[in-house]
């Protein structure tokens, strides 16, 4: 990519709370940069981010 400007951003809202999930799950969430429940972050919209989204789609929201 030539223009870092133009990429596409995913707006991820953490929603739901990961007490009495697997374990992977939470260290997924924290590796999306997550830290506190309800907390709205943006990451690149990339298919290493979209599969990590994926594993916790019962746990956040995402908005483009």
């Amino acid at each position: 990519m030539s223009d870092m400007t133009s990429e596409k951003k995913l707006t991820i809202k953490w929603v739901k709370s990961a007490i009495s999930y697997d374990v992977r799950q939470k260290r997924t969430l924290k590796a999306l940069g997550f830290s506190k429940l309800g907390q709205v972050i943006e990451r690149p919209d990339v298919p290493q981010i979209r599969g990590m989204v994926n594993a916790v789609k019962h746990l956040v929201q995402i908005s483009n």
